[in-house]
């Protein structure tokens, strides 16, 4: 039995995407599992169809490929340059016209208003000159190793040259700079809880998002202030309080529950796990990972997924049975500043899914742990995880009223649950034939909602099999003992046949 090349595999996998993405009305869930399922969604041409559909935002899927779309693309991308240059100054001008306006005595609350918008705005012009996208600048930095086995036309109809060798324009930072402002100018509902407020760390993911929808300012931002609606809401209040108590009362004890060596470990420590993953968290690894397919492919599993799969993605890096190698050895040395270091450098460790592995003791495949973070949360759904919290550690009235404000814990974005009919089954005229429970395995349990994860069949024993995430090395680690056992054994019996033919 012959085995598919990589090539080959990506390229079916292109032609299912595309397929899907045609499809009318569309299988959203399939899709969900397209981003969830090695590769992700592959390159960025797929992404900027892909993301809005997932994101709920239509889109007509025929623009994209047509010449006169892109020429009239490249003429916008050099008025865009000219027009943020224009507002580029007109910024500069109007701060310091503010400047001269507040120099003179007490300022009314509108002025302090205005006062806290410029110093946003500020912050996110001097955030967008330190960003990721400055990684983009070179074409070696993009999607390295992520197709680089490609052939020179993939079924998407694009040059996988061109896919590969898309670089940040010199003005990448106005245009982010421009995406940002945009996301957080309008609040997202009426009322207090409606204002949202930038954060440093935002422009991370907005920089990769921007920069997979080739620098198109208007479907980036739509898909930006999505996210912001559903998966990083509580990281855009006024401060990160929410998003600091999540994990310091649930972190170590779902830790405890999925490893307690890695648990004592950093017991023995005395670290702060929550102040380290909330860069994680906030970020969605973007900052800490300089490795744009990975970090790229990560931001496909989370849009398609549950908003709490940061969360259980920073456990499943820290139980990864080759990870946490480097924690345990660490664990016996109690140092706090080492663990701290050591769990930083933890990121580094990850590859794309297409890399070819040198040394598969130091090196672990996206892949690996985005199961192994969909394996948690089906054994601990998000609502579950509040049951870990002792009564000592916080009281469980006030573990559900601090819950109830925190909006990874409530119901799902309508956007996120359509596609509920394809999910059940298929259409056959006016009559749904139910779906086979296998189908769409990882979207169902991603999507963090008990009675769609209860839909799939044998979850439990398809999350340890062999194939999902990280149990290859368990099965690995638990075949070299047995070839241990094994050779003792021999070496015995050796021994007593040698002892007989003596005497």
């Amino acid at each position: 039995m012959t085995s598919r090349s990589p090539t080959s595999e990506k390229d079916e996998k292109a032609i299912e995407i595309e397929a899907c993405l045609n499809q009318d009305p569309l299988d959203l869930w399939h899709l969900r599992e397209l981003s969830l399922t090695r590769g992700g969604l592959l390159k960025g041409k797929l992404r900027q169809r892909a993301w809005m559909k997932l994101v709920g935002i239509q889109d007509d899927p025929s623009v994209g490929n047509s010449s006169d779309h892109r020429y009239k693309a490249s003429v916008k991308a050099k008025l865009d340059r000219c027009e943020h240059q224009i507002k580029k100054l007109e910024r500069k001008y109007a701060s310091a016209k503010q400047d001269a306006g507040n120099s003179g005595s007490g300022s009314s609350t509108g002025t302090n208003n205005n006062r806290l918008e410029l110093k946003e705005k500020d912050l996110i012009r001097r955030d967008v000159g330190r960003s990721v996208i400055f990684r983009f600048r070179s074409s070696a930095d993009s999607d390295v190793g992520s197709v680089s086995n490609e052939s020179e036309t993939t079924p998407s109809g694009q040059s996988s040259k061109g896919e590969n060798s898309s670089v940040a324009p010199i003005y990448a930072s106005d245009l982010l700079a421009q995406v940002l402002e945009a996301a957080v100018a309008k609040p997202l509902s009426s009322g207090k809880e409606g204002k949202i407020h930038y954060y440093q760390g935002l422009h991370d993911i907005a920089a990769v998002i921007l920069h997979n929808m080739d620098y198109d300012t208007q479907k980036s931002t739509q898909i930006l202030r999505r996210i912001c609606q559903s998966h990083l809401r509580d990281a855009l209040r006024e401060n990160f309080g929410n998003i600091s108590w999540l994990l310091s009362i649930l972190l170590m004890p779902l830790v405890e529950k999925v490893d307690p060596n890695v648990h004592y470990a950093l017991a023995c420590c005395d670290i702060d796990l929550s102040n380290l993953c909330l860069p994680w968290m906030i970020t969605w690894f973007t900052h800490d990972i300089h490795n744009h397919a990975v970090a790229v492919r990560f931001i496909d599993a989370f849009i398609a997924s549950h908003p709490m799969l940061p969360f259980y993605l920073s456990v499943a890096i820290l139980t990864h049975p080759v990870l946490k190698r480097d924690i345990l050895s660490v664990g016996e040395m109690g140092d706090p500043g080492v663990m701290f270091v050591t769990i930083k450098a933890l990121t580094k460790s990850i590859v794309p899914d297409s890399a070819v592995e040198e040394d598969t003791r130091r090196t672990v495949p996206a892949q690996e742990i985005i199961e192994d973070a969909i394996a948690i949360m089906n054994r601990t759904p998000p609502r579950a995880l509040l049951d870990l919290v002792t009564e000592e550690s916080c009281p469980r009235r006030e573990v559900l009223e601090k819950a109830a404000t925190i909006s990874m814990f409530k119901a799902p974005s309508s956007w996120s649950m359509t596609g509920l009919t394809f999910m059940a089954g298929r259409l056959e005229g006016d009559v749904v034939v139910p779906n086979n429970q296998t189908k769409d395995v990882r979207a169902k349990l991603a999507s963090g909602v008990p009675c769609i994860m209860n839909t799939v069949q044998g979850a439990q024993t398809l999350c340890k099999s062999r194939t999902w995430g990280s149990r290859r090395h368990i099965f690995v680690k638990r075949r070299s003992i047995w070839d241990m056992y094994l050779r003792i054994l021999f070496s015995k019996l050796g021994f007593y046949r040698k002892q007989i033919t003596s005497s």
